[in-house]
């Protein structure tokens, strides 16, 4: 059997699904930019369709460059780094390892906010998001089928 991430969660913009294992997305927020203003601000924009097969989400790898206003989710500021000038020479990545599964266990749009303080000739910044889930919960597709995300899941009817 094979089945599609489409019945549980859907990308919307700003952000990338990846897979990392059976019943597993790596969702990416973010991105890299070579210039820009002092302070940016990148969002990125999914949504839960079916709450109840959400497992765990978990805030992971935080990139950024050179300062952080905050990392936002559900009006709660998971990270800050600020201080001095605008531009700092430093392109820090941090482990974060804070549990969100409670807001990705609700149905509807998901948003995450980067506020970002960049000087010199690059900036941006990236946050990678867990989320385990339950596949028996997906639709189950016949053998033979295929949808552009069964190749996302690693999973594949015949050809």
């Amino acid at each position: 059997h094979v089945y599609t991430i489409e019945q549980i969660l859907e990308n919307g913009s700003g952000g990338s699904f990846a897979a990392c294992g059976d019943g597993c997305i790596l969702w990416t927020v973010g991105q890299a930019f070579p210039t820009g203003s002092c302070y940016q601000e990148l969002t990125g924009t999914m949504r839960v369709l079916k709450p109840e097969a959400i497992l765990s989400a978990e805030l992971e790898e935080l990139w950024y460059e050179d300062y952080i206003e905050g990392l936002w989710i559900d009006g709660r500021n998971h990270y800050a780094h600020t201080s001095g000038d605008c531009e700092n020479d430093d392109s820090p990545t941090v482990w974060l390892g804070h549990d969100v599964t409670g807001y990705f266990r609700t149905a509807g749009e998901k948003r995450v906010l980067l506020a970002l303080i960049q000087g010199g000739s690059r900036g941006g910044g990236t946050v990678q998001i867990r989320i385990r889930f339950d596949p028996t919960k997906a639709e189950w597709l016949p053998n033979g089928y295929k949808r552009p995300a069964d190749t996302i899941m690693g999973k594949r009817g015949k050809s």
